[in-house]
């Protein structure tokens, strides 16, 4: 009786269920947890703020709609309730749009209003950033509670060196300049260098492995969020300003007694083997970002579009076509990025400030939706008569399929690498396909080979026409 595998149109379930009905719960299920993700960071954030709602942003229905939203959606596609798979698909298309509202966008104003808003300034990226004479702290994780405290706590103290990982390191570099270390699939060659002697983490993305690896090392592996425990991890809770002062504290004296357990062989190993630091501009957000000189470069033909490069980054994956893929895009678009995806463009050296845009963290795609929304004002149209295009090439988690279908559900194209969110030749991809072009005037586009994608970008594209002729070729298809 399950888990459900059908590979036929004719096959259907013990119970009933078709592959259609399957593909629909499924996709359901996966914007669910997306949404669930980004709607719970935005929680934590109110809940560690006091409940205090950001000025102009109050969701409709209320802070907790969504997750009553998220609830009936898990009810709607358990066996036995819903059988119905166009009701399914709008309900994802539904709960992608909530999470964009009271996930990326709530999360995002709450991270401005309390812990400040990105400035345009040169950061530093890769393993390079760590510091083999100083106690390296290494922050990952999604929810930057903490980061306030605890840079403060470590500019207090000369041999500290703080830096990041993941989507609160994106956060910290975004508005404070501090260095990123490393993105996802990065995140166990940190500890493995063997100079960091702590590793500070909150939830989402944080490698189940992680607990096994620092006792491979001497790194003392902290955890700050209630929800998110690891076996064996020393336990500093995050749950208010005045905890992570507190943590903060802690965490940075423990590092601190902990360096002379460190390797003797570990720095002259990291001194041999490190690659150099590389530079980027960051700290773009929709108030800094020139949209008046992007929207007249569209308007003149100087750029044929502007791309979203978001989500993650698979291993799986062709990462190194993708970033050749973007790089080849960018002589005649703008691009911004976020999250991942902008780690690994900037590890590339990509990150100019020029043609590519660091945007900030995943949740900071909410900054992308208020670009597209500004840029489409003011060329007189709509978000879906412009040129533009969300892609997540390499997805791993639920939420990049929950940020995509967003993007579609605001009028933008959107593009999808493997592991595809759904069957893109199954009747239940046809309904959505139809939903998409109906209600938002959107297409999906599934391709996982960075060349093909490179080739139908380049066919599809031609110079932005002016506003009351533009028009974008509407088809959901596996190219």
């Amino acid at each position: 009786m399950g888990p459900c595998r059908i590979t036929s149109e004719t096959q259907k379930g013990v119970c009933g269920a078709s592959r259609d009905l399957i593909a629909a719960r499924n996709l359901l299920r996966t914007v669910a947890a997306g949404a669930a993700a980004h709607c719970g960071h935005a929680q934590h954030i109110l809940d560690f703020t006091g409940g205090a709602m950001p000025r102009r942003h109050t969701p409709a229905g209320g802070a907790g709609s969504q997750f009553l939203e998220i609830s009936e959606a898990l009810h709607l596609s358990s066996m036995g309730v819903g059988a119905d798979p166009a009701e399914m698909l709008r309900r994802a298309l539904k709960l992608a749009a909530l999470d964009g509202l009271c996930g990326l966008s709530l999360a995002t104003a709450l991270e401005d209003e309390n812990f400040g808003k990105p400035e345009v300034k040169k950061g530093i990226l890769n393993l390079a950033c760590l510091k083999a004479g100083k106690v390296n702290i290494a922050v990952h994780g999604h929810e930057p509670m903490l980061v306030q405290a605890l840079a403060k706590e470590a500019s207090r103290h000369t041999d500290v060196n703080l830096v990041g990982v993941c989507c609160t390191g994106a956060s910290l570099l975004s508005t404070l300049g501090v260095p990123l270390a490393a993105a996802f699939t990065r995140q166990e060659d940190v500890i493995a260098t063997g100079i960091v002697e702590a590793m500070i983490v909150d939830s989402q993305c944080v490698m189940p492995s992680l607990p096994d690896l620092c006792e491979c090392f001497h790194t003392k592996l902290i955890t700050t969020s209630e929800l998110a425990r690891l076996p064996g991890a020393l336990h500093l809770p995050v749950r208010s300003r005045k905890e992570a002062v507190r943590t903060a504290k802690m965490a940075i004296e423990t590092a601190r007694r902990n360096k002379k357990n460190r390797s003797p062989r570990a720095e002259k190993e990291f001194k041999n083997r490190t690659e150099k630091p590389e530079n980027a501009v960051v700290g773009f957000c929709e108030d800094n970002i020139a949209a008046e000189r992007i929207a007249a470069m569209l308007k003149n033909g100087a750029i044929k579009g502007v791309i979203g490069a978001v989500g993650c980054v698979n291993p799986r994956a062709d990462a190194a076509g993708w970033i050749n893929a973007f790089r080849e895009l960018s002589a005649d678009h703008v691009i911004l990025t976020t999250g991942c995806m902008a780690f690994e463009l900037g590890r590339h050296g990509l990150l100019t400030g020029k043609r590519i845009f660091h945007m900030g963290s995943c949740v900071n795609n909410a900054r992308l939706a208020e670009v597209f929304r500004r840029l489409a004002a003011l060329s007189g149209g709509k978000i879906a008569e412009m040129p533009f295009l969300v892609s997540c090439p390499m997805p791993i988690t639920e939420k990049s399929v929950a940020i995509g279908l967003f993007f579609a559900a605001l009028g933008c194209d959107v593009h999808f690498g493997a592991p595809f969110p759904i069957n893109p030749h199954t009747g239940a991809a046809g309904i959505l396909a139809a939903m998409l072009k109906e209600q938002y005037s959107s297409a999906a586009v599934f391709e996982s080979a960075p060349g093909a994608f490179l080739a139908w970008k380049r066919a599809v594209t031609g110079a932005a026409p002016p506003p009351e002729r533009r028009g974008k070729r509407r088809e959901f298809v596996k190219i």
